[in-house]
């Protein structure tokens, strides 16, 4: 379970000798500082539904005329790109027909109503002696009726936002409104953990790989657009194995020991959100302070020892973090998945001078939910 780490020398902890450190540094040096990442302006497609129109059925009339008039007025308002449905009920605005007749001519009047509050938005009419005069008359008459309504129907609390002119003079539209404040959020994760132990007088040096997971609560800070503070409180289950050497006479005894604890962590990130549309990318970078809650316990393992607890200390118990979340707005707030990789800066020994010395780095996935104290998340 532990092998020599060829290439590190014995007192460089692992992120001296790890390429996959430096390549993960670049990436994110590359995330946080690409002038892309800094842009304003975004391409967006809103999709906003059309204002409904609902065509009652004409009562008066010669059937020629309730014929000719409906079909008119479909057609008309639909080519005016107003949607008209079938049922009043599912309508924005209604349309009521009828026709009356005096001693001298006919006369078709056209009456638009708003569905919700039943107020008449307007009333028009024209008179003819010859049906074949009504060759003409729709087009004023719809022209004069829909300049009333509006084209579109904009969803509730709609935000409108000008546009720069573009190419051509198209607009380009802009980003969501950037909102501050303070988010707070949960999260959970699994990590693949790596320790780089030392060379002591009972333990062999090499590298181990364990398990951690952790759980944590967050708070962000977002004042300005594309940067924010983020402060957390992690707690973390570690697991790692080390290779003990016991001599017994002359013959070196080797065993496999397995220990587990449990401590906290205190992150102090900056962030860059970059949001655009629904979805928010946040590189980050920080510091940490790690404390341990318990001792550290061993559990029995192929040696004849029994199990037992440990003293834990971090000698610096600093360490730097750096990652991504990528999150996306859901219900009142934003689900997030994240990638962070953590390196302590300063050496872990477990229990006395002869207990193991390591060097510690962490990188795994999380994932949790945060929203934005005392408003809608956008």
């Amino acid at each position: 379970m532990i092998s020599k780490s060829a290439g590190c020398r014995k007192n460089h902890p692992p992120f001296v000798c790890t390429k996959k450190t430096g390549v993960l540094f670049i990436f994110f040096y590359l995330v946080l500082f690409n002038p892309v990442i800094f842009a304003q302006d975004y391409l967006r497609v809103i999709g906003v539904p059309a204002v409904r129109v609902y065509i009652a059925p004409m009562k008066d009339g010669t059937v020629e005329e309730q014929e000719y008039f409906a079909d008119a007025m479909e057609r008309e308002f639909a080519g005016a790109a107003y949607q008209v449905v079938d049922f009043k009920e599912d309508s924005d605005y209604y349309v009521e027909l009828s026709v009356s007749q005096d001693e001298s001519s006919r006369f078709v009047t056209i009456v638009l109503f708003d569905t919700k509050s039943g107020r008449e938005v307007v009333s028009l009419g024209r008179d003819y002696q010859d049906f074949a005069e009504m060759e003409d008359w729709n087009l004023y008459l719809i022209t004069q009726a829909t300049s009333n309504l509006p084209i579109i129907k904009l969803p509730p609390n709609a935000e409108l936002l000008a546009m720069p002119g573009g190419e051509g003079g198209k607009a380009a539209p802009k980003a969501q409104p950037f909102k501050s404040g303070f988010y707070l959020g949960l999260r959970v994760g699994g990590f693949l953990s790596n320790s780089m132990f030392q060379i002591s007088d009972n333990y062999e040096g090499g590298l181990s790989q364990g398990l951690t997971g952790e759980g944590a609560v967050r708070i962000e800070f977002r004042f300005i657009r594309f940067l924010s503070f983020q402060a957390e409180a992690v707690f973390i289950y570690d697991t790692f194995n080390a290779m003990k050497r016991t001599q017994i006479g002359l013959e070196a005894v080797r065993s496999t020991e397995t220990f587990w604890h449990l401590s906290l962590m205190f992150p102090l990130l900056i962030k860059v959100p970059v949001e655009v549309d629904r979805f928010t990318l946040s590189p980050f970078v920080g510091a940490y302070y790690i404390m341990s809650l318990w001792p550290v316990n061993r559990a029995k393992g192929d040696s004849d020892e029994e199990a037992g607890t440990y003293s834990y200390n971090v000698d610096l118990p600093l360490g730097v973090s750096l990652g991504i979340d990528a999150g996306l707005v859901l219900g009142p707030g934003e689900i997030f998945v994240g990638l962070r990789f953590d390196q302590n800066l300063g050496m872990t020994v477990v229990g006395d001078r002869n207990g193991p010395h390591y060097y510690r780095s962490r990188i795994g996935l999380s994932l949790g939910y945060e929203f934005l104290l005392g408003k809608g998340r956008r």
